[in-house]
């Protein structure tokens, strides 16, 4: 079930993020926190590339947070065939709505120039955008949400399946109800 409670729109950092965090009991059965990460804008700008363009955009669109969580399986052994094994939820907030919305297409674009295309997802939030790339390796999906001021990333990996599911539904759960 959706969250009852919005965040603020355009809160004072991480404190505003925090209420788009997941813990351990709202994502999929089986899976541990594994890392808690915060970024400043020197790090997210060199994650897009490290260009001078990036770092002037995240200044522009007022960019204040990043908080990223990790979460894996705790028993892959448990993991049925075509499970979901790894899902990363990553959160930023920007100075406005449309700073949000024009990062969105910013973001998922550096993502789209490495190989992903895009997939089909009902809409999320404010605006929606889903990337997928088959390796030998597995499935790796990457959604991105836009509410507000703020850009929810969620990133899954399946060795055998698609976590396309897992991660729309964890963002669904995050996301405040209207």
């Amino acid at each position: 079930a959706a969250r009852t409670t919005p965040p603020p729109d355009g809160g004072t950092g991480s404190a505003a993020i925090e209420e788009f965090l997941p813990a351990e009991a709202e994502v999929p059965a089986g899976f541990v926190l594994e890392t808690e990460t915060t970024r400043t804008q020197a790090d997210v700008a060199e994650a897009l590339g490290g260009t001078d363009e990036a770092a002037q955009l995240l200044t522009d669109w007022g960019w204040s947070a990043n908080i990223e969580r990790a979460f894996s399986v705790a028993d892959p052994a448990a993991v049925p065939p075509g499970g979901t094994t790894e899902i990363v939820l990553s959160v930023h907030e920007f100075g406005g709505t449309e700073s949000a919305a024009a990062a969105l297409t910013y973001f998922s674009d550096v993502l789209a120039s490495s190989g992903f295309a895009d997939i089909q997802v009902e809409p999320i939030g404010d605006q929606t955008r889903a990337l997928s790339s088959l390796t030998d390796a597995g499935t790796n999906v990457a959604i991105y949400v836009q509410s507000g001021a703020f850009l929810i990333r969620a990133g899954g990996f399946s060795p055998l399946g698609d976590p396309t599911v897992d991660l729309a539904g964890l963002i669904q759960t995050v996301l405040p109800t209207e």
